[in-house]
């Protein structure tokens, strides 16, 4: 009974972040020179898109993103916390949403990270958070780079 509460709970907050993130882009108009199609890569937002944001879409962006990812995982991950906390840690740094938020803006200024994915860019700074060794963090964006260029 307590468990179907939960997951009802948590269904409807990953809707609720969900819709978010569909907000964002209708709030969010892109510049007249930009089309829709150069801040996606393989269909996911990247950082073309995240720089197109202001300040407070990209702390709403974040808050939904985070919202989503702990919610699911506690959906298909259930009571087992430490897993909960090894598997959200992929996906959410352990920061402060203003703190990604600075660590993304300051991701996407090399323009070459231009069209990696904010996901993969997330997973990049929650390395760094973790202490990921400098050479490791430049192979995994190197290799999202050039994931990404094929994926246009």
């Amino acid at each position: 009974m307590q468990r179907d509460i939960l997951l009802r709970m948590h269904t409807r907050v990953w809707i609720l972040a969900l819709s978010i993130l569909v907000i964002g882009p209708v709030h969010s108009q892109s510049p007249v020179n930009q089309s829709a199609f150069d801040l996606k890569t393989g269909g996911h937002w990247n950082g073309r898109y995240w720089r197109s944001l202001s300040t407070n879409e990209k702390t709403s962006f974040m808050a939904g993103y985070s919202n989503a990812v702990e919610s699911v995982a506690a959906v298909l991950i259930g009571d087992d916390f430490e897993h909960f906390k090894r598997t959200t840690a992929v996906f959410v740094p352990s920061l402060t949403i203003e703190e990604i938020t600075r660590a993304l803006d300051l991701f996407y200024q090399t323009p070459e990270n231009g069209p990696i994915g904010i996901t993969n860019a997330l997973h990049v700074v929650a390395s760094r958070a973790s202490g990921t060794d400098a050479a490791t963090i430049e192979q995994m964006v190197n290799d999202m780079r050039s994931t990404a260029a094929k994926a246009k």
